[in-house]
């Protein structure tokens, strides 16, 4: 559940937790309603920032889902992530429009109990005058109307379009300073970015060194390649699970001087019932780069190599110049295992166009493989290796 602004302790008292679970209760409320509404064919573009919504439509749903889940949890959340915010933060409001903040409409009411405990807490008898004693019991108003939440939740609205763009503004006219944040705490906001400012930070960045990804997608894949030449030639990897395996690419990517994070959450799980967990997302100076995406073979199994590049594409939201999919091959017949599975990813369904497949690259060994092929996203071309690692 998300932590309220009316909240100042540290850790939170006994109250304050059941008053910040009493407005988390009502807002998972307010977000089943809405998703009824959505069930009953309601457009949801509203909810989210227009570029995101048109790049990521299919994942909305889930997006709405799992920010109920976070919301309904016992964990107790100090701040969203600028999208959650923006999402809802449209929601409540929306609600609020349609229902006329009519409170009856929430199942959660103040039990007695509670507002017994309210007006202990405030020093405040039970029977006094409620308008004498406002500025005491302030905590009522704010946990009972739900126009109050649109404050209550968020700490500023720096997600939403007007501010970023101002934000976005002050970063390239050299005035960062004013925000109290560093250039590149900004791309935490490129989900709720308008295109017209998204594109314009971006040459910002590339212009000005922010953005100092490698020289050449070659160099990343050439170091991705060394990875898969040390984890091959290491006997001790075999047969490791398969995050043990996927630690020891990450130290050696480390050691090449790239920031790695591994089994972090980003985008939405096949189920869209929670955020999935990367394998390993590569960033250069803070940005990310690309996804690898790992898994233990034995046979080719069709199913489950198009489970892990669907994936790839759900976790890349933003649209990588190139991503990996890494297969750890338990094969004694490793040559017919890799004709196989040449065969399946040239004839199988991407989730776009394929523009050309090469499995001629340099620098083939006998004991890996590596195949590539160039897809057509949103007019971009972005690339997915396949690399087959020999580990019998």
């Amino acid at each position: 559940m998300l932590k309220m602004t009316f909240v100042e302790n540290n850790p939170l008292t006994d109250l304050e937790l059941r008053l910040i679970r009493f407005v988390n209760s009502n807002i998972v409320d307010i977000i089943n309603s809405i998703m009824d509404m959505i069930s009953d064919g309601f457009d949801m573009a509203y909810y989210f920032p227009r570029e995101y919504y048109r790049k990521n439509k299919k994942n909305c749903n889930e997006f709405i889902y799992d920010l109920r889940n976070t919301l309904n949890s016992h964990v107790i959340y100090e701040s969203l992530t600028p999208l959650q915010s923006y999402v809802l933060f449209y929601i409540i409001d929306d609600w609020i429009k349609i229902n006329s903040g009519n409170q009856s409409l929430l199942k959660n009411t103040i039990s007695d109990e509670l507002r017994k405990e309210i007006y202990e807490s405030k020093g405040v008898p039970l029977d006094a005058d409620k308008e004498k004693f406002k500025d005491k019991l302030f905590i009522i108003e704010k946990i009972e109307n739900v126009d109050e939440y649109l404050g209550d939740c968020f700490e500023d609205t720096d997600f939403l379009e007007e501010e970023i763009r101002t934000m976005v503004e002050l970063v390239i006219n050299g005035r960062s300073f004013i925000l109290g944040m560093e250039i590149d705490e900004l791309d935490n906001y490129i989900e709720v970015m308008p295109r017209d400012v998204y594109e314009r930070y971006i040459r910002f960045k590339e212009k000005n060194g922010e953005k100092q990804l490698k020289e050449s997608n070659n160099e990343l894949y050439d170091d991705i390649i060394f990875c898969a030449e040390k984890i091959q030639c290491d006997s001790a990897l075999r047969g490791l699970k398969e995050d043990k395996i996927n630690k020891k690419i990450k130290d050696l990517l480390e050691a090449k001087g790239y920031l790695t994070l591994d089994q972090t959450q980003q985008g939405k799980s096949l189920k869209g019932k929670e955020a999935g967990e990367i394998d390993i997302l590569i960033k250069v100076n803070n940005f990310p780069v690309a996804l690898i995406e790992a898994m233990k073979l034995k046979y080719v199994d069709k199913d489950y190599i198009c489970k892990h590049i669907q994936k790839i594409y759900k976790y890349d939201t933003l649209g990588y110049s190139q991503n990996y999919l890494i297969s750890y091959v338990d094969s004694k017949r490793f040559e017919n295992f890799s004709k196989r599975y040449n065969k399946y990813i040239k004839e199988m369904e991407y989730p776009y166009a394929v523009i050309n497949f090469d499995n001629k690259i340099e620098r083939q060994y006998s004991e890996l493989r590596t195949y590539k092929v160039k897809l057509k996203r949103e007019g971009i071309d972005t690339i997915l290796y396949h690399i087959l690692i020999h580990m019998q």
